[in-house]
C-alpha cells in the first residue's frame, strides 16, 4: 500500500484544491438533461482564466512532492472526471493536452465494458420523452396524471433521490420501470442524439491512459456506498472494478466514491477503499490541508452555473473546510 501523500504536513500549507467535473461537449440540447456535461468553448474559457493564476498538477506528481519533501507550489489545482464519457477523450484531452493540463478520470468499469448508459441518464430521458400519463412504482411513487412537462421537478424531487438512496435491487427496478416508459425505437433515437452520455470504451480508455492520463475507478456499476447496500456488493464495486482496470491498464492507485457527498459513503466501503487503494475521493467540497484523511479527499464539483464564475468558485471553497473537517471526525470516530 501506497503511504498516505498527506503524511507530510508542509507539503500542503498552500492546500491545493481539486475541481472534478464529469463531460464536456460540443454542442448542448438540452441543458437539464446534459447538466453534468459543460460545453466545449465554456470549458475552454474557463480553462485560460485559470492558467493565468493557477498550477495544475496531476496526482503522481502530488505523490513525487510527498516523496521528495518539497512543498506544493502555491495556487495548485488538480482536475479529474467522473464516470468515463466518451467526450473526456473526443473534447477533453485535446483541450487539455494543448494547454499541457494534467488528468484523472474515474471510470465505471461496466459502463465502458457494455456501452450502457448511467441510471440518472436513463431517468432523465425516460420522463422528458414518455407519452404515458400513469408511472407507477410499486410502494413508492404513483402519478396518475402525468405531463412531461413536469419531468424536470419530478425526476429532482422524487425520481432521482429514489434511486441513489435505494438498495442495489430496488434502484434496478425503479430503472426498468422508467426504460419500459419508452419505446425501443425511440430509445435508439434518443441515445443517438445525446450522444454526450456515451460511455468511453476499452479501447479508447487505454489511449488515454498510454498518453499520460491517470485512470482510477469509480466502481463496477457507480452503485451508491451507502449503508443499506449489501455488504458483499460494495465489496465487489470497490475490489473488482480495481482488478478489472488493472488487469487492462497494468495499474489502478486512486478511487472515487459514486455520488460521494455525506450521506453516500458508509464505513464498509470506506475501510474497503482503505485496504486497497492509495487514495479516495469524495465529493465534499474543501482544499487539502494537512488534516485531510486520505480516504476521505475532498473535491469540488463545477458545473455549469459555478463554471461561469470559477474564480470566485475556487476562493469560497475553502470557505467549507471547517464543515468538512466536523463531518471528517465525526465519521472516522464511527
Amino acid at each position: 500500500m501506497v503511504l498516505s501523500f498527506f503524511k507530510n504536513i508542509h507539503l500542503f500549507k498552500n492546500e491545493p484544491t481539486i475541481l472534478f467535473f464529469h463531460g464536456v461537449t460540443p454542442r448542448i440540447i438540452d441543458r437539464e438533461v446534459q447538466d453534468i456535461h459543460l460545453e466545449e468553448n465554456q470549458f475552454i474559457k474557463m480553462i485560460k482564466k485559470l492558467q493565468k493564476k493557477y498550477i495544475f498538477l496531476s496526482m503522481n506528481e502530488i505523490e513525487e512532492y510527498r516523496k521528495t519533501n518539497y512543498k506544493i507550489p502555491k495556487n495548485s489545482l488538480i482536475l479529474q472526471f467522473d464516470d468515463g464519457y466518451e467526450n473526456n477523450l473526443k473534447v477533453v484531452y485535446p483541450i487539455l493536452s494543448y494547454f499541457k493540463i494534467p488528468f484523472t478520470i474515474f471510470i465505471t468499469t461496466n459502463n465502458v465494458e457494455f456501452g450502457t448508459r448511467f441510471p440518472t441518464f436513463i431517468a432523465k430521458i425516460a420522463l422528458k420523452y414518455t407519452s404515458k400519463k400513469k408511472i407507477e412504482i410499486p410502494n413508492l411513487l404513483k402519478i396518475n396524471n402525468y405531463r412531461s412537462s413536469d419531468w424536470n421537478f419530478i425526476y429532482k424531487n422524487k425520481i432521482k433521490n429514489l434511486i441513489k438512496n435505494s438498495e442495489v435491487k430496488t434502484s434496478h427496478k425503479i430503472i426498468k420501470i422508467l426504460e419500459d416508459l419508452i419505446p425501443d425505437f425511440l430509445w435508439s433515437e434518443l441515445i443517438e442524439k445525446y450522444d454526450s452520455d456515451k460511455p468511453l470504451n476499452w479501447k479508447q480508455v487505454k489511449k488515454l491512459s498510454n498518453s499520460g492520463v491517470e485512470i482510477g475507478s469509480h466502481c463496477c456499476n457507480h452503485n451508491i456506498l451507502h449503508s443499506l447496500q449489501p455488504k458483499e456488493l460494495i465489496r465487489l464495486e470497490i475490489v473488482e472494478s480495481k482488478k478489472i482496470i488493472k488487469k487492462k491498464l497494468g495499474r489502478c492507485d486512486y478511487f472515487a466514491y459514486p455520488n460521494g457527498s455525506i450521506n453516500d459513503i458508509c464505513c464498509e466501503a470506506y475501510k474497503i477503499a482503505k485496504r486497497n487503494y492509495s487514495s479516495a475521493f469524495t465529493s465534499i467540497s474543501g482544499t487539502l490541508n494537512k488534516c485531510i484523511n486520505s480516504y476521505l479527499i475532498p473535491r469540488s464539483s463545477i458545473t455549469n452555473s459555478k463554471c461561469e464564475n470559477i474564480l470566485n468558485e475556487i476562493l469560497a471553497i475553502k470557505k467549507n473546510n471547517p464543515k468538512y473537517m466536523i463531518w471528517q471526525k465525526e465519521f472516522v470516530k464511527r
